[in-house]
């Protein structure tokens, strides 16, 4: 036999109600580089082929389809090909992967015929309450067969090509399909840069962290109009600023290092030198924090308290939209690497939440990351341009320093024409960002006049072509912006159409294409999903349940927790459980993270955190101790896998 015809992996199904699941699965593990056996008709005959014999003893695991009534038998056993196929995998000692499909019961072992008896020994997989995804990675986990490796670059061309294929990667796990780790050096490489950057984000959430404590404290010391709150905050914030530019200067020495030793990986090294730049500025510019803040909780300070609570709020929006700058610019560093490797930094940098960094989304397309990082640098531009409108026009008590920055200008005996050229360049950069919106084009003959303007105020060619090309950068982002969202919007519709709920589809399914709609920010589609569950009236998946996903969803207030897995159902016949109740949130087991459905462990004596939604509509946090002799119960993930 050829090399090409070796497999790793034989599908055994009955065509009646097996045969989508058989093909849906045989599609996927060979996007993943295994060798399944699949087209099994024309290996059946009147006579049971040797042929199909040599695959099941050539495989090293059977995927047995498990779909209602597939194990009834037939009435000639020498035609019962689903049998046979059963019976010769546990004769040959295969490992056998059982996938259990709606409405199948397992039998008793003792109402099986002895060949194939032993079926109801393995573990198998549920392809019920869980999204196919999910189903699929515990499909894998359970195959002694790995799949096939590509060597970099051919692997990311390949990929590439299936990714576009696929919609942009719409229902397709790409977690196999690039090698990575490439070498041992090169994952020792990987290693150590995951390590720098650990270093880096560690200093950065201390400062964030500081900084947010700070916002906290202006906004207590407005509200009370005591300012020896925010005075005693920052005192504590430039501790904790030292503190942060004391690790940030050793992270960067060592991520400098790193860029300068190891050059043969497929890192933007420009691009990674450039990140670290821009916090070592926003570091070093970060004096400025507390002394900006001081002004706007002085209780005798000239202002309005509306306009120095708009001050604040502002900033508090820029600390945030820094903070996912910050983070969608790691995810762009791994990503060039390969989205394993980026998955494989998220697990270790999960902590970082609890700063704000690395916050869901977590994106993995290297274009979507772009786009992302675009559109936050716009937002944060906008917030900028927000609060030089307030401080600057609307309330001259906040524009002191520009008062001081005017009478500077006086004292170098600025003359009035200059003003005069200042006001005509400001209405021509006015003028040129209209054009931009509404014409999405570099009005040329507007830079022109600018770059112009700017040079009869003094400044060099150089400097007003910089400001130039800074515009024009900006026309090009904005078009492309522009592009973006038409490009989602054709994703989304594509979406859409492919994961609409159909009348056959079970309660997981419906349960996991709510979850893709929720990944990709389409709240409409999301609520669908839910009244086709809802109408279906199913125990497994209650109302009490949907009402609890609704208010996770789409909440009023912000959550106090970032996900967790949902109580769904009970086992039945059991209709209540000693610490659970239907809608339950579980987000922590015995201290861990319980983020999804392969964190939960259901053991007597494990200690549970669980949020429970209460008559206000908020959630009350509990913990409890599961004790002997409880029912299991049918849990789901309130986020898509990765």
């Amino acid at each position: 036999m050829k090399k090409s015809q070796y497999y790793d992996i034989f599908i055994s199904y009955r065509r009646e109600g097996g045969y989508d699941t058989a093909q849906l699965l045989y599609d996927r593990l060979t996007q993943m580089r295994y060798r399944v056996s699949f087209d099994l008709e024309t290996l059946r005959g009147g006579k049971f082929n040797t042929q199909l014999y040599q695959r099941i003893e050539q495989c090293s695991d059977v995927l047995v389809i498990m779909s209602k009534d597939s194990l009834n038998l037939r009435e000639n056993p020498d035609d019962d090909w689903f049998r046979l196929e059963i019976a010769h995998a546990l004769k040959h000692k295969k490992n056998i992967v059982p996938v259990f499909l709606r409405d199948f019961k397992l039998p008793q072992k003792g109402e099986l015929p002895p060949d194939i008896a032993d079926l109801v020994d393995y573990q198998g997989v549920t392809a019920s309450q869980e999204h196919f995804d999910s189903v699929l990675r515990r499909i894998c986990r359970n195959f002694r067969a790995k799949p096939q490796r590509r060597k970099w670059p051919a692997a990311a061309a390949i990929a590439t090509a299936i990714l576009v294929a696929a919609g942009v990667g719409i229902g397709l796990n790409v977690d196999r399909i690039f090698p990575y780790p490439f070498t041992q050096e090169q994952k020792k490489h990987v290693e150590m840069l995951s390590a720098n950057m650990m270093l880096v984000g560690e200093a950065y959430s201390e400062f964030m962290s500081a900084e947010n404590e700070l916002h906290n404290a202006a906004a207590r010391s407005m509200l009370t109009g005591n300012k020896s709150a925010f005075d005693d905050a920052a005192s504590m914030f430039s501790h904790r600023l030292k503190k942060a530019r004391d690790q940030y200067s050793a992270a960067f020495a060592a991520a400098t290092d790193f860029t300068r030793r190891v050059d043969k990986m497929p890192i933007d090294y420009a691009g990674l030198q450039m990140f670290l730049e821009s916090l070592s500025q926003e570091l070093r510019l970060a004096d400025d924090v507390a002394p900006s803040l001081e002004r706007v909780c002085d209780p005798n300070f000239p202002c309005e308290k509306d306009d120095r609570l708009r001050v604040l709020n502002c900033k508090r929006q820029m600390h945030n939209t820094r903070s996912d700058i910050f983070s969608v610019s790691v995810m762009g560093i791994f990503c060039k690497i390969s989205p394993d490797a980026l998955a494989d930094f998220k697990k270790i940098a999960i902590r970082w939440t609890q700063f704000g960094l690395l916050s869901e989304p977590w994106l993995r397309d290297e274009k979507e990351i772009e786009r992302k990082g675009e559109a936050l640098c716009n937002k944060l531009e906008a917030e900028i341009g927000e609060l030089q409108t307030i401080v600057g026009t609307q309330n001259a008590a906040l524009a002191t320093d520009l008062q001081k920055f005017r009478k500077k200008m006086a004292e170098a005996d600025m003359t009035q024409g200059l003003s005069e050229k200042m006001i005509s360049a400001n209405r021509t950069l006015a003028n040129i960002k209209v054009l931009m919106e509404t014409t999405k084009t570099v009005p040329e003959r507007e830079l022109a006049l600018y770059k112009k303007q700017l040079m009869d105020m003094g400044a060099t060619a150089e400097q007003a072509d910089a400001q130039v090309a800074k515009l024009r950068k900006m026309a090009e982002l904005k078009q492309r912006l522009a592009d973006a969202q038409e490009s989602l919007g054709e994703i989304k519709e594509r979406a859409r159409t492919k994961f609409a709920p159909k009348d056959d589809d079970d309660v997981g399914i419906l349960w996991g294409k709510a979850l893709r709609f929720r990944t990709m920010n389409m709240p409409e589609d999301v609520k669908h999903c839910i009244e086709v569950l809802r109408k279906r009236n199913t125990s497994e998946f209650p109302s009490a349940a949907l009402d609890v996903a609704e208010a996770v969803f789409f909440p009023k207030d912000e959550l106090p927790f970032k996900s967790g897995v949902l109580v769904c159902s009970y086992e039945p016949p059991a209709t209540n459980h000693a610490i659970y109740k239907i809608g339950d949130v579980i987000t922590g087991v015995n201290g861990k993270p319980c983020l999804r459905y392969e964190d939960y462990r259901d053991k007597a004596g494990n200690a549970y955190t669980i949020y429970r939604r209460n008559a206000k509509g908020g959630f009350d946090k509990l913990t409890a101790t599961l004790p002997e002799g409880q029912p299991r119960v049918a849990l789901v993930n309130l986020m898509e896998d990765e």
